[in-house]
């Protein structure tokens, strides 16, 4: 009988992951054609067409980039120490250790350095947004007004953290 419980007790907890979204908004583009079962395709008047793609952990940001996601970086000391891989059209809520929670129309994320990502809870952002970006990302990018800046308060930590993404309309 301990066996029985034990073994359906395994069962369960093997069987408990983290609920991921049906799929990923990015900027329709041949390069996610490759690699990933597109779910829908979606005309977009003012921008390139969008596309929702079938993803279980976001690419390493270079090849993100090629297929149309956008990346997040975090910044101290001029330098760029961290990137994350982000569906178009996101919003940065909150940074929380080493993961950040970024919502769109689709829905809330939070998602991991590694590129993994679960749904999460939405939740108030924390986010200041800075009046100018540092000069080495302004030379990295252009002087972009789609650049923005912020400073966060890490949810684990409470010390600030400083994130740039693009936020433009068609970015």
């Amino acid at each position: 009988m301990r066996l029985l419980i034990i073994t359906g007790l395994f069962l369960i907890l093997s069987s408990a992951h983290a609920e991921k979204p049906d799929g990923i908004l990015a900027w329709d583009n041949d390069e996610a054609d490759k690699d990933y079962k597109i779910l829908s395709k979606y005309p977009d008047g003012i921008c390139n067409p969008r596309q929702l793609i079938a993803i279980t952990k976001m690419p390493k940001p270079e090849k993100a980039r090629k297929m149309g996601l956008e990346i997040v970086m975090e910044y101290s000391n001029g330098e760029i120490i961290t990137e994350w891989v982000i569906p178009i059209e996101s919003t940065v809520l909150a940074v929380n250790g080493r993961k950040i929670i970024a919502a769109n129309a689709t829905g809330t994320l939070q998602i991991h350095e590694d590129g993994n990502f679960e749904i999460t809870k939405e939740l108030k952002s924390n986010a200041e947004r800075l009046k100018s970006c540092p000069d080495f990302l302004l030379k990295i990018h252009g002087n972009t007004s789609d650049l923005g800046c912020y400073k966060y308060e890490d949810k684990s930590t409470n010390k600030p953290r400083y994130i740039a993404y693009y936020e433009g309309p068609c970015t």
